[in-house]
């Protein structure tokens, strides 16, 4: 009887360690489903972290060639308008020239007036006086 007992307290024993066994088992798993859910959902977060990523570089990308396409055509009329401003200096002096020479002409013609009335009155003097000596 003695040697059943202790077959009895060690099958109890071995009982117990095995239902505790189980009972960590179990605990065990639902840690392993929780460390995998967790797992799961930092995936998920690195997901859409890498996403939010890639749409932002692209959108980096369409301002970075609009920007470049807008300084190209910056780049573009300010060249146009140094080139007409370039134009409008040229034709400002072409005219300063023509209307230095226009005013040189009329001094000319002033003076060619000025003398052909000198002339005139000159003669106008010579004739009264050859005809006061008739």
């Amino acid at each position: 009887e003695a040697g059943a007992a202790r077959a009895a307290a060690s099958r109890d024993a071995a009982r117990e360690e095995l239902q505790r066994c189980g009972a960590e088992l179990l605990e065990a798993q639902e840690h392993t489903q929780t460390a995998l859910a967790i797992a799961e959902r930092h995936a998920n977060e690195r997901d859409d972290a890498l996403r939010t990523a890639a749409e932002l570089r692209a959108a980096l990308e369409r301002v970075r060639g609009k920007e470049e396409a807008e300084r190209r055509a910056l780049a573009a009329r300010a060249e146009t308008a140094e080139a007409a401003a370039a134009a409008q200096q040229q034709a400002a002096r072409a005219l300063k020239l023509e209307m230095s020479a226009a005013k040189e002409r009329e001094q000319a013609a002033l003076h060619a007036l000025h003398d052909s009335r000198a002339d005139a009155a000159a003669g106008g003097n010579a004739i009264r006086s050859l005809e006061a000596r008739a």
